[in-house]
């Protein structure tokens, strides 16, 4: 059972076609979940970085967003 589901959690994340529908709902998403997180982070970083937490929440969504498709990408092409 472990090993088929090992296979269907890479079939989701690695973009096999059977999942489209349900990556596509998740990962595609722009909820508030999201912007959360992404503020949060800011508001606790900015006041030693001595700016506005405006200004580094872009730098801080790109950040996230590239780590996490580098790993997920790295987890991918691991067999």
């Amino acid at each position: 059972f472990l090993e088929n589901l090992k296979s269907e959690v890479r079939a989701f994340l690695c973009g096999d076609k059977k999942y489209k529908t349900e990556r596509d709902g998740l990962f595609g998403e722009k909820g508030l979940a999201r912007a959360y997180v992404v503020s949060a982070m800011a508001v606790a970083i900015a006041p030693h970085l001595s700016v506005a937490s405006a200004v580094i929440a872009p730098l801080i969504a790109l950040v996230l967003a590239s780590i996490g498709k580098i790993t997920l990408n790295a987890w991918c092409a691991t067999k």
